[in-house]
Formats: C-alpha cells, structure tokens, sequence
C-alpha cells in the first residue's frame, strides 16, 4: 500500500452532527461512490464495513452514452480510492495499448458555417493548455464511460467492501439492507436521483443540450487546428451563446475504428422556451460540420451517436445532507458538467474529499462544496464568456487570438494529472 496515498487516519470517526460511524451503505456505484467507497475501506475503521448497493452488469451498447472526457486531474484520486498505481488503472482502462490516447495540448477556435453545405471553418485560433508545442503533461484522456466505470468497479471488489447487486429504492430500503441497526450507519446517496432520500425536487434552473459520437480520421488526414495528441475545444455562437465542444483521440473496444471523440453541447436557462428537437438537430449538424472540417468522419453514426439534455442548477446549489446522510452526487454535480468536461474529476475528487472529511470527523458537505470552489469559480467565468458577454468573447478571439485563448487559462491546474 502506497504510504503517500493511504495516509489515514484511523482515529474516532464522527460526522458533523457529533456521531461515531461504524459502518458505511452506499447507493450507487459511480465514480463518486466507488472512489468514497475504497477511499473508507482502506482504513483500519471501515475495513469490510462499507457496502454499496448497485446493479451490475449494465446493458452493452456502441452509443457513446455519458461523458468520455477523462480529465487528467481525474487520475491521481481514482487511484488513491483504488489503491493501485497510475499505469495499473490506465493499462485496465485502455487494455494494455502500447501509448494511451493523451493529450498534452489544448487549443480553441472560432467556427463558422460555410453556405452549400460545406464543412464548418475555424477562425481565431490559439492554445489554452500546454503552451505552443505542449509540454508533456496529460491533460486529458478519452474513452467510453462505461468503460472507466466498469474498470473502477472491478478494482473496487479487490478491497474490502461488500457489494449488493440490486438497485435501492428509498433511503428506508437501503436501511433495511444494513446489518447494523444501532444507529451508527452512515448513508450515501451516490447516484443520479437526487430524491432517492426524500429530499424534495427541484425544478432544474439550467439545461443543457449535448451530442456526441465516434470519429476516425479521413482518408485527407486531419486538418488544422486539430492535431494528434492535441485536445481541441470548437466554439460556434448562434442565437448570443457559444455553444462548446471538444475533440480528442479517443480508444473504444466497441468501436475499435474509432480514434476521436466529439462532443458539442450548449446551455440555456430551464424555461427560456426552446424547441428541444430542433436544438439537437442544429447541435448535430454543427458537432459533424465540425468534425468534417477537421478532417474526421462519424463512425456508424446510427449506432454510436448520442443526443440529449441534461438537466442543472446553478453553479452555487448544493444540497443539504440531513442528519446521518451524504448527498455525495448532488454535492459533486452543481452546474452542469457536461458543458464543462469536468464530471469525472469532480467525481473523484469528491470521492476523496468526502471520505477525508469523515474519517477526520469533519462535514463532508462543507469540505467538498470548498474543495470544489476552483472548478465552480472557473465555470462561472466561462458561463458568463460563452452566454451574456458572448458577442465580447467572440470579437477578441477574432482580432486578438493569442488574447481570447487566455480566457481559459485559470482551468490549467483543473486539468493536469497530478502524477506528471
């Protein structure tokens, strides 16, 4: 065991309502869930008394369902939580391959439509991470999601946790499935319902449009500004808002063709009345006049293409877990993640964080909300760039490119891997 990542504490183990936990259920088994769960059972304390109660084996399919950007600053605590070592986890990930599909280099533009129907053409063009020639730092790695999660999860049932194999209905479910009844179990609600433990619902204030697919390179090769080992960030401003994309080398075992990734998605506030299947229409076009313009072509695009919409809150909602209770994927997913790429980073470190917080008899909600301040400082800023001072963002990108990529300078340290 790694000394530098398992540094804990096996003292008295409270909450902040004053309570001793000795044991620990969680629903859920995403990447938030499994990190908290391994994080906890590597301590002398929760040693075999942490469960957590999902279904496995999901349905298999070619669609890219979920985000597949796995930013570098993911990696280092998805291995702390595992217990294993930085190449273990991405030679599971990407089944041993000779390199991974990293990313040392980031760059944006400006895209335009052509008339006739011709590929979409960038216009402002500059680096945001990794300077003029990159650095050699990964920032970014990109495979299906499932595949990630199924991954973590195997190196999950390597430590001492228990897994129950059914899905949890109400927090009165998940308590009848404790061995404990004496009050000292802690519950976690890690999975995407936000009601699952009576909390009451809330409106969504935000929504967010995404589409996404696999893509393989041309038989003209790839056209600038995209680059092999390079992330590029696409911008297209329709209607006052940028929507924002990225395209990154990708590796997929169902689509083993596939070597990028795209995503194109686009915020709008809950009620401001759009036509839903028109704006994933208009997204779709734009995401593949994107692609064609760089070069790539969709792979089977019937079978692996993904529109939706997401919903999201305001950057500052965050929950309140009540008494004996973590809302652990309520407190990691304000905002809207997919707009930003930052869901499985924020996933993973909140894991970390939250499990930190109650081992050191802290409040899980007030460490991970102020753990978390740089992602939501940043994506506050991009918001407002990329919707309300749109047309601002766009002009300086047009005659100061160099400038406008400066814009996304503050995400550098929100993205590097840790472990370089």
């Amino acid at each position: 065991m790694n000394s530098t990542q398992n540094n804990i504490s096996s003292a008295s183990i409270s909450a902040s309502n004053g309570k001793n936990y000795d044991n620990v259920m969680i629903a859920g088994d995403g990447i938030g869930g499994l990190v908290f769960a391994g994080r906890l059972a590597q301590s002398e304390r929760f040693a075999g008394r942490v469960t957590v109660v999902a279904p496995k084996g999901r349905p298999i399919s070619r669609r890219l369902i979920l985000g597949c950007s796995l930013r570098g600053s993911a990696v280092a605590p998805i291995c702390q939580g595992l217990d294993i070592d930085r190449d273990t986890f991405l030679d599971a990930v990407f089944q041993s391959q000779s390199s991974y599909p990293a990313c040392s280099r980031a760059t944006l533009a400006m895209w335009k439509p052509n008339k006739n129907g011709k590929p979409f053409s960038p216009y402002g063009e500059g680096s945001w991470l990794g300077g003029s020639r990159g650095n050699g730092t990964p920032y970014a790695y990109s495979t299906r999601n499932q595949q990630i999660t199924t991954k973590i999860r195997q190196f999950a049932e390597n430590l001492p946790i228990e897994f129950i194999e059914r899905k949890v209905e109400s927090l009165d479910d998940l308590k009848s499935m404790a061995t404990d009844k004496t009050g000292r179990t802690l519950y976690v609600n890690a999975t995407g319902n936000p009601t699952l433990f009576g909390a009451p619902a809330k409106k969504p204030t935000r929504m967010c449009f995404a589409v996404q697919g696999a893509f393989r390179v041309g038989p003209e090769g790839l056209r600038a500004p995209l680059a092999s080992g390079e992330i590029h960030a696409p911008f297209v401003r329709r209607n006052g808002i940028i929507n924002v994309g990225f395209l990154t080398p990708f590796s997929d075992p169902l689509n083993p063709t596939a070597t990028w990734y795209a995503i194109l998605s686009r915020p709008v506030v809950a009620d401001s009345g759009y036509d839903k299947d028109q704006e994933l229409k208009t997204l779709t076009d734009e995401l593949l006049a994107i692609a064609k313009g760089g070069g790539l072509i969709p792979v089977d695009p019937d079978e692996t293409l993904a529109a939706a919409l997401v919903p999201g809150g305001w950057f500052l909602d965050a929950p309140k877990s009540a008494p004996g209770t973590i809302e652990l994927k309520q407190l990691y997913s304000a905002g809207v993640p997919t707009y930003f790429a930052d869901g499985m980073s924020g996933a993973a470190l909140s894991g970390i964080t939250a499990a930190d917080a109650v081992l050191k008899g802290r409040s899980p909600d007030a460490d991970v909300i102020k753990m978390l301040r740089p992602f939501r400082a940043s994506n506050y800023l991009h918001w407002t760039l990329m919707g309300p001072m749109s047309g601002m963002t766009n002009m300086i990108l047009r005659a100061i490119p160099s400038i406008g990529s400066k814009l996304y300078a503050p995400q550098h340290r929100l993205w590097q891997e840790a472990f370089a």
